[in-house]
């Protein structure tokens, strides 16, 4: 059935089935909501809808929209709400979805290796039967961990650290940046841009950006710089960089990244979301379905200089009887909560300690976060320099306390072992506690503050004590006492020699 509030014509279909002649006419409103990085929204109102209209539409029909066989909208109903007045009567709303709501509804801990977020988008669409595009060029991470997110948290919070949005456009997961893509939808005021609003503003000015960082993983200092706009590459504005001469540069710091390449796509991002708050659009223009985030405009008839290419960062279309079909737009980077940076700790055991760089890292299994293994983690060495410190690094199946700066459990530092419910090497003692060190295999080094006694044995029993009653060096083995070129001196009161 085609349903016509205002040419063009809208058709609506539930699970397969175009709405039959009653329950079109019973159409009131239809809205779609399309933002970058965020599921797609559909809301219809139906007035006095008949009963057999309310009964098929439950939670999960599938509702399609479409425009003159343009595809506008497909997704599943998420909520159903039907309200009784005395002046309208009975009235349906429906709220669907589009198939990224999935997404938001699992939440699990596991883990990736060397992966990108273009790799995350592609595992993410294929299970949701979608194809995926784009973020070729996104840096690779040799750990990935989801934790405390949403699959679809978890994919737009890696690709807005890339520079990178969602968008599902007709069966295919998108990866954009702010320049865009696709033809372009020439508008011009006065004939299909029927209102403008365009604001030009210095205060998200960005002369360039720069990354200062690190990485746990290597101890090594990171950095990169952006000094273009990916959508400066298309159309260069510049807004108030002449005006305001040796300012606008943008540092991060502090941040975390494996590589120059990850440091380049964070200050990259910061300089594409800046760059597109210096122009924002916002219009409303005659219905056209290919309005839709990520889908550039050519702007014509505006003032000041506003007129050129822009990018749609979010779309509403609205059908009603008394305005027809409209089509607003916006052209302002949305605004996505960021993860928290803070800090945080946790228990590990480890699980391996063969660093294949051989850089004394290891790897934990963390029992907080549902057993996922970490990435190699170096580990906090007393006195750690060039050619000097302790090395006493953990063991497979040590208990160990790690600290991820960021929160993040793929990048974390050992901040040093934990005895737990194990007893202590030399707990035994009484008294003042003593200082042992004790090696997996059983050697011992023993400071005890108690006897005043300095005590070194190996697991096969060799002994040297050094204490107030008395110095003892047992030997299990032959014993050498030797120096080649040099002379050996014994001095004491008496002097025993005996065999045994």
């Amino acid at each position: 059935m085609m349903l016509s509030l205002a040419p063009p014509v809208l058709r609506i279909v539930l699970d397969g089935t175009a709405l039959h002649a009653a329950s079109a006419r019973c159409v009131a409103t239809v809205l779609v909501r399309q933002v970058l990085s965020a599921p797609a929204v559909a809301e219809i109102a139906f007035a006095d809808p008949p009963a057999d209209l309310i009964d098929s539409c439950g939670i999960g029909t599938t509702l399609t929209l479409s425009v003159d066989t343009r595809p506008l909208f497909d997704g599943e109903i998420t909520v159903v709400e039907q309200q009784r007045d005395a002046a309208h009567g009975w009235v349906l709303r429906l709220r669907a979805y589009d198939r990224l709501h999935r997404l938001r509804k699992r939440q699990r801990v596991r883990g990736w290796a060397d992966a990108s977020v273009a790799d995350l988008a592609r595992e993410a669409a294929a299970d949701l039967g979608l194809a995926c595009e784009g973020a070729a060029g996104a840096p690779r991470r040799s750990r990935l961990i989801q934790h405390d997110q949403s699959d679809f948290d978890l994919l737009a919070d890696l690709a807005l650290d890339a520079g990178f949005y969602l968008s599902l456009d007709d069966g295919v997961l998108r990866l954009l940046t702010l320049a865009g893509e696709g033809e372009e939808i020439g508008l011009r005021l006065g004939r299909d841009l029927l209102s403008v609003r365009a604001t030009a503003s210095a205060e998200a000015m960005r002369r360039s950006a720069r990354t200062d960082g690190w990485d746990p993983a290597r101890a090594a200092a990171v950095g990169a710089t952006a000094g273009l706009a990916r959508q400066d590459e298309e159309e260069l504005r510049g807004i108030g960089l002449t005006a305001f001469e040796g300012l606008g540069e943008r540092i991060l710091v502090n941040r975390l990244a494996g590589d120059a390449d990850e440091a380049k796509a964070l200050a990259q991002a910061d300089m594409d979301r800046a760059v597109a708050r210096e122009v924002v659009i916002e219009g409303e223009a005659e219905g056209d379905p290919r309005i839709r985030p990520g889908r550039p405009l050519a702007l014509e008839g505006l003032a000041g200089g506003m007129d050129g290419r822009c990018v749609v960062t979010c779309a509403t279309h609205r059908f009603d009887d008394g305005g027809g079909y409209l089509s607003e737009f916006s052209t302002e980077p949305p605004a996505r909560p960021r993860p928290s940076r803070a800090p945080a700790v946790t228990l590990g055991r480890v699980s391996a300690v063969d660093d294949p760089q051989r850089l004394a890292r290891v790897r934990a299994a963390l029992p907080a976060y549902g057993g996922i293994e970490t990435d190699w983690m170096t580990v906090l060495a007393f006195g750690a320099g060039a050619s000097k410190g302790a090395v006493v690094l953990p063991e497979v199946d040590d208990s160990i306390l790690i600290l991820f700066p960021e929160g993040d459990p793929a990048r974390g530092i050992v901040l040093g072992g934990l005895f737990g419910e194990r007893e202590l090497p030399g707990a035994g003692s009484e008294g003042r506690r003593s200082f042992t060190f004790r090696s997996p295999s059983g050697q011992v080094f023993t400071l005890d503050g108690e006897r005043a006694l300095a005590r070194i044995e190996t697991s096969a029993g060799d002994v040297l004590e050094l204490g107030p009653g008395g110095t003892v060096l047992h030997s299990t083995t032959d014993l050498t006492i030797e120096a080649p070129g040099r002379r050996i001196t014994l001095r004491a009161d008496a002097i025993d020699l005996k065999r045994g």
